[in-house]
This record gives structure tokens, C-alpha cells and sequence, in this order.
């Protein structure tokens, strides 16, 4: 038996067999509209399948970033707290270093504060006299006890306030946010690529679509390959709410 046939309808001999293959029970006028829809599918199938990795590999990029920001702000608040609460400690140990990582490696330190118990964390200034009583930078030292206190609150929320995500520190630090950007701006720009060539065939198939009818496209879904099924059934979608808007309009279809 000789088969003759057009390349528009059978692009190549693989698509002919897998038409001539089917059921016989299956209508004619169906395989040639199962052809049409797998061909146009399969222009789109690896381009959506594209689209689909690069819009993973964004969000992991942007999640990367926010991330690193979050860490080195985190980083930044907890550093500015330490200062904070060092330059209160200056007003009132004669070695404020020393004495903001005492009061940092104890747990009960705001309470022995509150309680009078600055001298468990280093030298005070000034001294106090058994009949004077404190010396001036001894009073002063004592008066500035509340800011300290109120340095070393700050320096608590800074810590247990805010999710330090160490992943930030295995990612590389601020170091590596210029590079994360710069992948990020490349893969945005590849994105909007491919997207923009799937103009074409997306709108190929939906005249395909529309052409042999929503519902023997829906039939041909049977006979594609997996990754060819998505477009299809988006292209469906899409002709069938065309219609409803039209019928919405009055415009029949």
C-alpha cells in the first residue's frame, strides 16, 4: 500500500506512523487534528519546559539575596546595639570592653544591674567612703547605671528579636550579593526572552485550538507525551474563556 501525505499536516515520518498507528476506531478527521495540536505542542512543550526552570532558578536567587540582607541587617543591629551599650558602659566602668562581655555572657545580668550589683562586671568608677559615701565619679558612675541598662535591653531584642538565618553565613556574606544581583538580572533577562518566543507558538496553538475545536483537542491530550499536555490544556483554557467573554458580549461564537 502507498500512503500519501503533505509535510504541513505530518512534519516527518514519526508523526505519520504514530497517526497511522492509532485505533482504527478513532475518526479520521480526529487524527488530523490530534497531528495538528501534537506539532504545534511540541514547539511549545520545550519552551514552557525552559520558562518553568528559569522562573524556579529566580525565586531561588531572590531568595538567596533576601536571605544575605536579612543576615548582614541583622548583623548591622546587633553591632550598633554593642556600641550603644558599650558607650553607656563607658560612663561607668573604667574598662567598658571588659565589662560589655561580662555583661553580655550573663543571662541574669539586667537583674544584678537593676539590683546594684554594677561592680560584679568590672571596676566602678570612682569609690565610695565609709563616712562620705560616694565620691562624685562614683555618682556619676551610679547615675548612669539606667542607660547602661537600658543599652543592655536594647542589646537583647538586637539578639532574640530578630532571626539571625544563619544560612546567610553559608551563602558567603555580603560578598556575594553583587554576584547574586548579577545572576539574577541575567536570568531575569533570559526569562523574558523565552517568554517572548513563546508568543508565537502559544498563539499557533490556540488557532490550532480553535480550529478543530476545544473538544478534540481535549481528546487529542490523550495522545501526547506528558510534557506536550500543559500547553495544550493552557491553550484550551484560553480559547474557552475567549468564548465565554464573547457569549458574555453577545457576540456568539
Amino acid at each position: 500500500m502507498q500512503v500519501y501525505t503533505d509535510r504541513e499536516t505530518f512534519a516527518d515520518r514519526e508523526h505519520l506512523d504514530r497517526a497511522l498507528s492509532r485505533a482504527p476506531s478513532k475518526d479520521l478527521a480526529r487524527d488530523y487534528g490530534a497531528v495538528a495540536v501534537e506539532r504545534q505542542a511540541e514547539r511549545v512543550a520545550p519552551l514552557r519546559e525552559q520558562e518553568s526552570g528559569l522562573r524556579a532558578q529566580v525565586q531561588s536567587l531572590r531568595n538567596d539575596i533576601a536571605t544575605i540582607e536579612h543576615a548582614e541587617s541583622f548583623r548591622g543591629r546587633l553591632a550598633g546595639a554593642r556600641a550603644e551599650m558599650e558607650h553607656a558602659a563607658a560612663r561607668v566602668y573604667a574598662d567598658p570592653r571588659q565589662a560589655v562581655e561580662r555583661l553580655t555572657a550573663d543571662p541574669q545580668a539586667f537583674e544584678r544591674l537593676h539590683a546594684g550589683d554594677a561592680a560584679a562586671y568590672g571596676q566602678v568608677h570612682g569609690r565610695v567612703r565609709r563616712l562620705l559615701g560616694p565620691d562624685a565619679p562614683r555618682q556619676a558612675a551610679e547615675s548612669a547605671l539606667p542607660a547602661l541598662r537600658g543599652a543592655l535591653m536594647s542589646h537583647y531584642r538586637a539578639l532574640f528579636g530578630a532571626d539571625p538565618r544563619p544560612d546567610g553565613d553559608r551563602l558567603g556574606g555580603a560578598a556575594r550579593l553583587p554576584t547574586l544581583r548579577a545572576e539574577l538580572q541575567q536570568v531575569v533577562g533570559t526569562l523574558r526572552r523565552v517568554q517572548h518566543a513563546l508568543e508565537g507558538p502559544e498563539k499557533a496553538l490556540e488557532a490550532v485550538v480553535r480550529e478543530v475545536g476545544a473538544q478534540a483537542a481535549k481528546l487529542a491530550l490523550t495522545a501526547l507525551p506528558a510534557p506536550a499536555r500543559l500547553p495544550v490544556q493552557l491553550a484550551i483554557h484560553a480559547v474557552e474563556r475567549a468564548i465565554e467573554r464573547a457569549m458574555d458580549l453577545g457576540l456568539g461564537r
